[in-house]
């Protein structure tokens, strides 16, 4: 009776070993915002929303179109795609459906490579 047992608990540690290690498939909530990776800046102080941006190096500019984003739409609501004027660039932003929940993406209409992502 005391080998079963033992066997028993052997077999159950193999069995949550193996569970830990073996790989899991990406969920929905894991999905990333954009397949470039993301800077983390900060939040917005007039919105509290988070603001992410495309480079370690955007991050001031990033904080500034977050502002000027949440101004427009607070002052204005949109409809569809807002522009506004950070740094010498104009930023197209806009909703953007996410999973589980929705964000903001502003995307510089001169290099696309360049964009700010605000989320809540």
């Amino acid at each position: 009776m005391l080998t079963i047992k033992a066997g028993m608990g052997a077999g159950l540690v193999g069995v949550a070993v193996v569970a830990l290690l073996a790989p899991t498939a990406p969920s929905a909530n894991n999905r990333s915002l954009s397949t470039a990776p993301a800077v983390v800046c900060g939040s917005d102080s007039t919105s509290g929303l988070g603001v992410s941006a495309s480079r370690a190096d955007g991050c001031s500019t990033a904080l500034q179109v977050a502002s000027a984003y949440m101004h427009r739409v607070w002052s204005k609501p949109a409809t569809g795609a807002t522009t506004v004027d950070v740094a010498g660039s104009t930023w197209k932003c806009q909703e953007q459906r996410g999973e589980p929940n929705p964000y903001d993406k502003c995307v510089n209409m001169r290099d696309s490579r360049q964009w700010v992502t605000l989320t809540s």
